[in-house]
């Protein structure tokens, strides 16, 4: 402990205490996560018809996109404006709940059109979505208040109690009613798990007074939150339609069971980076709470990422020589993937000089942000459009577009992080 200690002053100068103290609480989520999601996947992908798999996989692809438009950038911002000292969460709540019925009419405009086409199992999904979104999206709102308070001990148990609540429904409709649809999917992942969610929000609000706690600044929320929110909302649909494009796009042109496959390559190396993100975030308060960006701090993040990517590098080549007795292991019947879960796991190794983009996000620089925002999501299509459709490599080119964009975008954010010349950051 005495030589990391060492090596952090001499380097990094990382707030060593805060980031054991809410890693262990992130850690615990993650591993419950983790867990629970495994079981989950292995009976999914054991004892449900791939058809449905694939269904239920471009049902989630949707509901990412969807959810995007209830104003999905406000977690973003209530996040930062919450670390930033301001009372403000009754305000986003009402907003956040204000703004769900648009997703709800079109959730329910795309079942229309579904039920006119005569595909019944399609319509019944985006039923259920529609029913969610509210529920889920505005639940998920005191997680974001959450982690700006740096109290992520309770925002972590919000990912537990999700996840597990998913993986109770599902054995509940699967086992127990033995209903084995890609609608029961929906409905045990999504609707079920939204009410679980709500109720503990409501526990959340009783037990911390979020509304009204008295040690929080009173001010007002200005019109940097607002404005913060439209940006940050507009940029996250053409992202969330960029994240979401590779499902979609296989889906369309492949059919279900390659969906379904791609789902499972990916499953792993997905967790990984779901775990990663949970990390990052906790420094999403501090980086608010910075007044300035200064050579030593250019200095102690690249060196942070540089080293965090190595590591990284480590674990996908373990994972290469250990992922095939994985699959054999827990999905025999996806052994044909194993090559796409391999390379997409590379993808991780981009991922903290991808973070880098966060922290133009935390000054307010939506110059910057915006064109993360627009420029990630039409060079990863462009990509896909190129390798898959026009080039033909089938599964595989999603998987290498994701890369060749990852790499891409993660060296412009380097680029344009060592030649940030920001000395005083903007003030709400």
């Amino acid at each position: 402990m005495n030589f990391l200690q060492t090596i952090n002053e001499r380097y990094f100068r990382i707030d060593l205490r805060y980031l054991f103290v809410n890693s262990s609480y992130v850690l615990t989520g993650y591993v419950v996560s983790v867990v629970v999601t495994i079981i989950l996947t292995y009976l999914i992908a054991n004892y449900i018809d791939l058809h449905d798999v694939g269904i239920f996989r471009y049902m989630m692809s949707w509901y990412g996109i969807l959810a995007a438009f209830a104003l999905g950038g406000m977690s973003t911002a209530l996040t930062i404006a919450t670390a930033k000292g301001k009372n403000i969460f009754g305000t986003a709540l009402k907003y956040k709940i204000l703004s769900t019925p648009l997703t709800f009419l079109i959730s329910l405009g795309v079942a229309g059109y579904y039920y006119h086409n005569q595909n019944l199992e399609l319509t019944i999904n985006f039923l259920l979505i529609a029913l969610a979104i509210p529920l889920l999206e505005s639940s998920a709102l005191y997680s974001s208040y959450l982690q700006g308070k740096q109290n992520f001990k309770h925002s972590s148990y919000f990912l537990i109690i999700s996840k597990v609540a998913s993986l109770v429904f599902f054995i509940f409709f699967a086992f127990g009613l033995l209903f084995t649809t890609s609608y029961m999917l929906t409905l045990s992942s999504l609707l079920c798990v939204s009410f679980v969610q709500v109720l503990y929000a409501v526990y959340l609000h009783k037990k911390f007074n979020v509304v009204t706690e008295s040690h929080i600044s009173e001010e007002q929320p200005d019109n940097q939150f607002f404005r913060s929110t439209v940006h940050f909302t507009f940029m996250g649909i053409f992202l969330a339609i960029g994240s979401q494009a590779d499902k979609i796009i296989l889906f369309t042109l492949f059919g279900s069971a390659v969906t379904a496959g791609y789902w499972i390559a990916t499953i792993i190396p997905m967790e990984i980076a779901r775990f990663l993100g949970q990390v990052y975030s906790i420094y999403v308060p501090k980086l608010s709470q910075a007044s300035e960006i200064n050579k030593v701090f250019k200095r102690k993040i690249l060196s942070l990422c540089a080293l965090l990517s190595f590591f990284l590098f480590l674990v996908c080549v373990v994972y290469v020589y250990t992922s095939p007795f994985i699959f054999n292991l827990v999905f025999p019947k996806y052994t044909d993937v194993i090559y796409l879960s391999q390379m997409f796991a590379f993808v991780l190794v981009f991922s903290p000089f991808m973070f880098l983009w966060t922290i133009f996000m935390t000054t307010y620089d939506y110059k910057l942000t915006y064109l993360y925002y627009i420029l990630d999501p039409a060079l990863q299509i462009s990509l896909y459009i190129i390798l898959v459709y026009v080039f033909q490599f089938g599964v595989i080119g999603v998987v290498y577009g994701l890369l060749v964009k990852t790499f891409i975008m993660s060296m412009l954010g380097t680029f344009f992080f060592i030649r940030y010349d920001l000395k005083q950051r903007s003030q709400p």
